[in-house]
């Protein structure tokens, strides 16, 4: 196979692997603990993360009704990681875009209440209140689990029940599917033309 023929397949297979990546926003207001206060905008792909995951589960068999998304960056010492779970599980209803108000801490949410937990760099609430909205989810099965594709969503936390608060936003993007070698096989002549336009 010739250089040109390998060339084009390597341009052709990086445009179709891209990078996870998730978006987070936080604020909080001054003295709050978890965001300590200040306003964090970061974001998360597997270039720059040693750990970058999302989690679905489904406790009643209706579709996914708790989600864990979770970021370890490689350099901690610039980034903090990130722990956030939503789930409806104690609702009896799947994940899907809306309002979701009278939160208790995931996943110890009690009958009737959502369930929401954001930790960041260490620092979480062992008992929390709040609420969250969720502007868009996508999911799909395989093999018997559940699979993100993206999701969109924007949250507020009061830190143990009491009057300070964080907020903020996430947004996850998962890795579309790279193309088969062999699919792009078939593409290869396109690096042929590309040498025949070259000599003439």
């Amino acid at each position: 196979m010739s250089k040109y023929i390998l060339m084009s397949l390597m341009g052709l297979m990086s445009a179709v692997c891209f990078s996870d990546s998730l978006h987070f926003t936080l604020h909080g207001d001054l003295d709050e603990w978890v965001s300590q206060g200040q306003d964090w905008d970061i974001l998360y792909t597997t270039q720059n993360t040693n750990t970058l995951f999302a989690g679905l589960g489904d406790s009643h068999g209706v579709g996914p009704d708790s989600l864990g998304l979770y970021a370890v960056p490689i350099d901690l010492s610039s980034t903090g990681f990130l722990l956030a779970q939503f789930g409806t599980n104690q609702l009896g209803t799947p994940l899907v875009a809306g309002t979701y108000v009278n939160a208790e801490r995931a996943p110890f949410a009690s009958s009737g209440h959502p369930g929401l937990d954001v930790s960041f760099d260490g620092r979480g609430n062992n008992v929390l209140t709040g609420s969250f909205t969720i502007h868009s989810i996508n999911f799909h099965p395989d093999n018997g689990n559940w699979v993100l594709d993206n999701f969109d969503a924007s949250f507020q936390q009061f830190n143990e029940g009491g009057p300070l608060s964080c907020w903020g936003t996430i947004t996850y993007q998962a890795t579309p599917e790279p193309a088969p070698v062999l699919a792009l096989l078939g593409l290869a002549p396109m690096g042929l033309l590309c040498r025949r336009r070259h000599q003439a």
